[in-house]
């Protein structure tokens, strides 16, 4: 493990995740006490309940799907990002097929690729009335899809080949960077859209 700072970087994340559902439990167990014993649990039911809304964010499907994940360097970005989503007061759901091999492409991409496209999900879902932010990693066959899905504020953006962020009112560094990077990789294929009220990024990979 202390050959790879990422993977201790991703054990101190979970183990926070796992941290925080564990002390949802044992505070649940407190008021129950509490309450059974007619004392004023007031400023406790408000505490719980925040607590209560943090493990719905933090949950045991996303420490699930982060330990299918075999890269060291993406299942410690995925932490963070998780984290990240959860100070903002972001629901982020992570779903991961079993039996996922090793990074889809060069693992420095990977990284690269999930993080531009994360952030630029978070960001959008925080600026939304009823944010929300998704990711998905399937196989089926040799093929791999990557799905993120987030909330918008605002009329539904419209995206074109040469669209060069998702950002509104700037122009982004993150698309473009990811662009040159899936030059590389003429087997990739990406789009982004919106859905409804979402808005998806797809990598398919074949």
């Amino acid at each position: 493990v202390l050959d790879h700072p990422e993977k201790v970087s991703c054990y101190i994340g979970i183990g926070q995740m796992v941290t925080m559902q564990s002390e949802h439990y044992a505070y649940n167990h407190a008021l129950e006490l509490a309450r059974e014993q007619g004392a004023d649990t007031a400023a406790m039911e408000e505490y719980y309940q925040s607590m209560v809304k943090a493990c719905q964010m933090v949950n045991n499907e996303n420490i699930t799907a982060i330990k299918r994940v075999p890269s060291p360097a993406i299942s410690s970005l995925l932490v963070n990002k998780v984290l990240s989503a959860h100070e903002q007061g972001i629901p982020f759901l992570i779903s991961v097929d079993e039996n996922i091999p090793g990074p889809f492409l060069h693992e420095t991409d990977s990284t690269q690729i999930i993080g531009i496209l994360l952030d630029n999900a978070i960001e959008a879902a925080a600026a939304s009335s009823a944010p929300h932010v998704s990711m998905e990693i399937h196989k089926k066959g040799k093929a791999y899809t990557l799905l993120i899905r987030n909330t918008y504020a605002g009329d539904p953006p419209v995206f074109t080949d040469d669209t060069p962020s998702t950002k509104e009112g700037h122009e982004g560094l993150g698309l473009q960077s990811l662009h040159r990077i899936l030059k590389k990789y003429p087997y990739v294929i990406f789009n982004l859209y919106t859905n409804g009220r979402y808005v998806e990024a797809v990598l398919a990979i074949e």
